[in-house]
């Protein structure tokens, strides 16, 4: 870095003028001498990270516990028994060779000892045929007078050791079901389903471990709370593999939490939380035999898309007795369509130790801000109660930090001249510029041109709740246009002329059909099947989904923001329509590359809590979980702040308490409706059905597993601002591979 540094000053002292095309070269070759410089700091510290590991686990295994006994030797099996890892709250995870996670391989019993791994349970005999595992088989027509009977009608070979064959039956349910094989593990837990995703429809797929789903080892992948609904067997589906399609035979099973397929191999290919399911749609059913033309071109077909714009499909067999395409159909039609209050969240018992919904208290959070219930001497912010009934605004917490000079009684006045009630409070406030950022909804103001004097001395109060700045940003995040348009609706944006000593500038960025079409889009083009393009095909393919452009714009209005708040010590007021999209965006970001707390693990969920469900994000509407049904509603808005976090996370791998894992799990409840965090589309909402005390927190099952999350390159945090070196329009310029595990992997719902 030095010589680097010399060679720079070199450049300043030379004869070239500026600007000229050797100057130009001779910079970027040393930016590119300093960006090796730092990669070739990071390999060198990753690698060093991994020899401390390997000295641990040296030492580890060189150290016998104090309460080990010396066991007399055995001869080395060929293939060692599986063993079950608790690692996850749900006891489903399962790992044949453990050398796949530790250098040196520690003794089974020490990692007994240690209670890394649980002691196996050894299966009690029993000759009850209610608890004898079955294979369930499809019926068969009866064989001739005289005919010897075929092994392959009423018997199939076990995979088990001594390869005796077990007989077939029917389903508990009576219908007819494809045959599932016991294996000789049944007893033990399957692996884990990441709900909510996928399964299946990328690569690197045919790694999963196989789950054992006979009716009678059913329960032992399913959570607490969640019922069998329907079983239908011989049904195949479409699986993508790479680029290759080929269509597996296998059992679909519909509970009342996901869809599940599995083939006949006893292969997980399908696990879909019934909350990420958008549409379903029946094809064909007058000609055809899906038996006949496995190439997709069956009469009878269901496709199920997904709210991530991917699609399923599955081919069914001719059956006009049981009409088993018929009741998948009605069934998941049934269960997708459950408003927020017959969620499987309300039925999901599961117990943790940590209790999530202590997560974020309003009043501590204002407290660590410096903003107290009770006013201290000098204090220019105030908190109110106004709103506990949820009677001023009914999508705004119960606790509002307002201007000191603002009372009650002006803030009905205030609430009525803005949009859905969202009039302008306190977010975040700077601890040393006194800088705030503030939020609220579009003003009402009209093809009248309405004016209101209280509003007009809301911003002046903000203005002057700031001693180190004489002026007021508002930022207004749509379109000029946008706005411009919203005055035909009664709605607009502040007439600056009414706002003394105000600045009001549009940030161009989209509206929730925008994002949704772009998504689509971008998912059509990573989910395609043509694996053949590279280079400048890719980027320009992904280019013309315009999703990128979308989080370079986003990224560009909080770089602004911290700009006035941070550097410049202005307050700032943001806005869009409504108030509980863009806004929340542009607020969290803001914060979280300001305020180092919020880059930790728990300051994360106290942002998600305050700005996102705190402050009315329509997450029923948006996700499709309000049980009307409106698709036009729906957007990936929340995602997009996730991705947002993704690429500072890129840029800033140090500044990070959580890993990536941690936003796609965030993602994945967020429409798996096992928990009840993000339910219901305001605080009101979630109060009124009792969220708090019949459901579990998204927050419970994190924290209870928080290892899982935690980024070990992460140093604490810088105190000041992220942003100084962070490239808005470098999100655009990653390989097609990193943008193929992003979005497909992160954003498999």
């Amino acid at each position: 870095m030095k010589e680097v540094h010399a060679m720079t000053q070199n450049d300043e002292e030379g004869d070239d003028e500026p600007g000229s095309d050797n100057q130009k070269q001779q910079l970027i070759a040393h930016l590119d001498q300093a960006v090796n410089a730092v990669a070739l700091e990071i390999r060198k510290f990753v690698m060093n990270y991994k020899e401390k590991e390997k000295e641990r686990f040296a030492s580890f295994r060189k150290t016998p516990s104090a309460s080990a006994t010396p066991l007399p030797t055995t001869p080395k099996k060929s293939e060692e028994p599986q063993s079950q890892i608790i690692t996850d709250v749900n006891k489903r995870h399962t790992v044949k060779n453990l050398t796949e996670f530790l250098p040196h391989r520690p003794s089974k019993t020490e990692l007994i000892e240690r209670k890394i791994l649980h002691p196996e349970k050894k299966p009690q005999p029993t000759t009850s045929s209610a608890l004898r595992p079955t294979i369930v088989a499809k019926k068969q027509p009866p064989l001739p007078p005289g005919a010897p009977a075929s092994p392959s009608i009423g018997l199939q070979r076990s995979p088990s050791t001594d390869g005796s064959p077990m007989p077939r039956t029917a389903s508990s349910d009576g219908t007819a079901s494809p045959s599932s094989v016991i294996r000789a593990d049944a007893g033990r837990s399957p692996s884990v389903l990441n709900y909510g995703t996928l399964r299946g429809m990328g690569a690197n797929r045919s790694s999963r471990a196989s789950v054992d789903v006979s009716a009678d080892a059913s329960d032992t992948f399913m959570l607490k709370g969640e019922l069998v609904r329907l079983k239908v067997g011989n049904v195949y589906f479409k699986h993508r593999d790479q680029g290759h399609v080929t269509w597996k035979r296998g059992r679909l099973i519909i509970t009342n939490f996901q869809l599940l397929f599995t083939s006949d191999a006893n292969r997980v290919l399908v696990s879909v939380s019934l909350g990420s399911i958008s549409t379903v749609q029946k094809l064909g059913g007058k000609t055809g035999d899906a038996l006949q033309d496995l190439a997709g071109n069956a009469a009878y077909k269901i496709i199920v898309e997904l709210k991530n714009f991917q699609k399923i499909h599955f081919n069914f067999e001719r059956d006009k007795v049981q009409k088993s395409r018929k009741q998948v159909y009605e069934t998941l039609k049934s269960l997708g369509e459950l408003p927020p209050e017959k969620c499987f969240a309300f039925s999901f018992k599961e117990t943790y130790r940590v209790n999530g919904w202590d997560v974020y208290m309003p009043e501590k959070e204002y407290e660590r801000m410096g903003i107290s219930l009770n006013p201290l001497p000098g204090q220019l912010w105030r908190l109110t109660y106004a709103n506990r009934q949820y009677r001023l605004c009914d999508t705004y917490p119960y606790l509002l930090c307002v201007p000191m000079s603002i009372y009650d009684t002006e803030l009905i006045s205030i609430a009525s001249y803005r949009s859905r009630a969202r009039l302008p409070v306190l977010t975040w406030l700077h601890p040393k510029t006194m800088a705030s950022i503030t939020r609220c909804s579009q003003p009402r103001v009209g093809i009248r041109m309405k004016r209101s004097a209280e509003d007009e001395k809301m911003i002046e109060q903000i203005l002057a709740a700031n001693p180190n700045a004489k002026t007021l940003e508002i930022v207004d995040a749509r379109p000029k246009a946008n706005a411009r348009a919203n005055i035909a609706k009664g709605a607009g944006t502040e007439m600056i002329g009414n706002y003394p000593n105000c600045k009001l500038t549009f940030h161009d960025i989209g509206n929730i059909h925008v994002m949704r079409d772009s998504l689509s889009k971008l998912s059509d083009v990573c989910g395609s099947d043509d694996w053949t393009f590279e280079g400048e095909k890719w980027l320009s393919s992904v280019e013309s989904t315009g999703w990128l452009n979308h989080i370079a714009k986003i990224m560009s209005a909080v770089l602004k923001i911290i700009d006035f708040v941070d550097r410049k010590k202005i307050s700032v007021l943001v806005h869009c329509s409504d108030g509980w999209d863009r806004t929340p965006q542009l607020t969290s970001l803001s914060c979280m590359m300001m305020d180092k707390y919020y880059r930790t693990m728990n300051g994360f969920e106290v942002l998600i809590e305050k700005e996102w469900v705190g402050f009315g994000h329509q997450f029923a509407l948006r996700t499709g979980h309000d049980g009307l049904n409106k698709s036009s509603e729906r957007s990936p808005v929340f995602i997009q702040f996730m991705d947002c976090v993704y690429q500072l996370m890129c840029q800033y791998p140090t500044e990070f308490e959580f890993n990536e894992k941690f936003l796609m799990t965030i993602i994945d409840e967020c429409y798996s409706c096992r928990f009840g965090s993000l339910l219901f589309d305001s605080e009101k909402r979630r109060k009124d059905a009792g969220v708090r005390e019949r459901t579990n927190s998204m927050w419970s099952y994190i924290n209870s597993n928080e290892p899982d999350f935690i980024n070990p390159l992460f140093r604490g945090g810088s105190d000041d601002a992220l942003g100084e070196r962070m490239s808005v329009f470098g999100v655009s310029s990653y390989p097609r591979g990193t943008l193929k595990s992003t979005f497909v992997h992160c954003f498999q719902l």
